[in-house]
């Protein structure tokens, strides 16, 4: 009887590992499937790879429901490691159909909300569950709830793209050069900012949800912006002047 549990337990255990270590996700009819991002970018909904080992195929298609196109039939020799394995492929024109699941891929090209900065989790590093990012208006989307829109998404600022898309996620640590010094310094202080502009910036504050809940306008010079009136929480700022950017993680106790 000892034996017989032993080997059952193996069992299961490579059943488990079987799922994990599948290189493809399939649908009922055991197609595998692939998922067509912005960009275009067309890859294989897989969990065999960082960072989505053990995660279930289910999360996974969903995520892909959720901000990309489903399709199943991709000729994979159209993906290849020259490419990064489907960078600037579409799934469709490498021989793959849409299932009719996630965006319609053969929609013209809409406009983008910049929600904010891309808060994780991160949905196979191309959703911002927790709040922000920078994503296509759905049709059914009211443009005036969108605090930003522009044209593309190489408009969008780098901290609201999720990490998938190039972006740093969770709002980023900017990426401060000499002339970024120069222009715009923000440093956090216990519950205030204080801000160094060579001209007029504006200030935005943000909670975990994405929500814009302050904003100021801040002269040109130093400034210091009191925040001590917000709830206490993690909240992220976004110093803009002109063509310069920083956003900063602010924890208010």
């Amino acid at each position: 009887m000892k034996k017989v549990f032993l080997v059952a337990v193996f069992a299961v255990v490579a059943s488990v590992g079987t799922a994990w270590a599948q290189e493809h996700c399939k649908d009922a009819q055991n197609r595998p499937l692939y998922c067509l991002w912005s960009g275009p970018k067309c890859h294989t909904i897989n969990n065999e790879y960082a960072p989505n080992i053990g995660t279930p195929c289910a999360t996974l298609i969903a995520s892909c429901v959720k901000d990309g196109s489903v399709f199943y039939g991709v000729n994979e020799s159209n993906l290849t490691e020259a490419n990064k394995y489907g960078e600037g492929v579409h799934c469709g024109t490498a021989g793959g159909t849409w299932t009719g699941e996630g965006k319609d891929p053969n929609a013209a090209p809409g406009q983008f909300c910049d929600w904010g900065p891309c808060i994780g989790p991160f949905g196979a590093g191309y959703s911002c569950t927790g709040g922000g990012g920078c994503f296509e208006l759905a049709p059914t989307d009211n443009p005036e709830d969108c605090p930003n829109i522009v044209s593309s998404k190489s408009q969008c600022a780098t901290t609201s793209l999720p990490p998938a898309d190039g972006g740093p996620g969770d709002g980023g640590t900017p990426v401060i050069d000499g002339l970024t010094a120069m222009n715009l310094n923000v440093l956090v202080q216990t519950g205030s900012l204080h801000i160094s502009s060579a001209r007029e910036a504006t200030m935005q504050l943000f909670d975990m949800s994405g929500k814009q809940v302050f904003n100021e306008k801040v002269p040109s010079g130093y400034s210091v912006v009191n925040l001590k009136d917000q709830k206490m929480g993690v909240y992220f700022a976004v110093v803009t002047s002109g063509s310069h950017k920083q956003t900063v993680k602010v924890t208010l106790k």
